[in-house]
């Protein structure tokens, strides 16, 4: 088994509850849509193909993206993924209007130029198709309590070095507000159909549902934004 099969492996048996969330919420979304319409998906960023194992069942055909070679050879195998290595998301070699629904998790936080990053979902998304983006909240709890004492975080965030993926750094962080601003600026019609802030606490440590009153203090953020 090489690294690519054991960092999926990895990553399905250690899930954090705000991983929980994000499976769970992502699968509400992806299972009220028609099942009778035939769903040309987009991942960027799909990594190990966590997510795209879980995705490719409720869309006909899935296009997983990557500006790295991470997917593992099982995956490569499933009919209904289209693999795509050395794709950068913030130019995709795609078609106007060619998805039905775009998808991304935990992306554009590394992302350099994210207004590319958000034209470019949005030029590729059909009319009437939802571009889903999921991202930690940068006035989560950890960081407001940095806040507090002082030490607040400064941007790009260098987090240390991820086993699977190398150096990780955050280029930025968002709110709603951010991303509101991200897709005014963007020349296309839009609407957030539906946010969900997922779970509250310290990622790891403590973790819970997060009650609508500590909303804008939640671990992360998933964006339904449809294009009109």
């Amino acid at each position: 088994m090489d690294k690519r099969e054991r960092s999926l492996i990895l990553r399905k048996e250690k899930k954090s509850f705000t991983q929980f969330l994000q499976v769970k919420s992502l699968i509400e979304i992806f299972q009220k849509y028609n099942k009778k319409h035939k769903l040309k998906v987009l991942e960027t960023g799909c990594g190990y193909g966590f997510f795209t194992e879980l995705i490719s069942d409720y869309c006909s055909s899935l296009y997983a993206t990557d500006l790295y070679d991470y997917f593992p050879s099982s995956l490569k195998e499933n009919k209904k993924i289209k693999y795509f290595k050395n794709v950068d998301a913030q130019k995709l070699p795609f078609e106007n209007n060619f998805f039905d629904v775009i998808y991304s998790m935990d992306v554009i936080e590394h992302i350099a130029d994210d207004k590319a990053f958000i034209n470019e979902g949005l030029r590729v998304l059909k009319k009437g198709g939802d571009f889903i983006i999921g991202t930690p909240n940068r006035n989560r709890l950890a960081n407001y309590l940095l806040k507090i004492i002082g030490r607040e975080r400064e941007y790009p965030l260098f987090f240390g070095y991820d086993p699977n993926y190398g150096k990780a750094v955050h280029q930025q962080e968002y709110t709603p507000e951010d991303i509101g601003k991200l897709l005014k600026n963007s020349g296309y019609s839009w609407r957030v159909e539906k946010l969900y802030y997922l779970s509250f606490g310290l990622l790891g440590y403590f973790e819970v549902k997060c009650p609508y009153f500590l909303r804008n203090f939640c671990q992360f953020w998933l964006f339904v934004i449809r294009k009109k």
